[in-house]
């Protein structure tokens, strides 16, 4: 099994959280930073689970 790469996920959460706040400062929304950073764990998550998903070893 390949080594994960966690600093990427990292940075990929950090730069939707980022596009998230500039998002909603350019436009005036109002939500609430509690939402934002959720939804950059989550998308953490799902870059993390994709990431385990592509190093497994395929025997073909």
């Amino acid at each position: 099994m390949k080594k994960i790469n966690f600093k990427k996920c990292l940075l990929l959460a950090g730069a939707y959280f980022v596009a998230s706040l500039l998002t909603q400062y350019f436009i005036n929304d109002s939500t609430e930073l509690t939402a934002v950073i959720i939804g950059a764990i989550v998308f953490a998550v799902f870059i993390f689970i994709g990431e385990i998903l592509s190093k497994k070893d395929v025997k073909r």
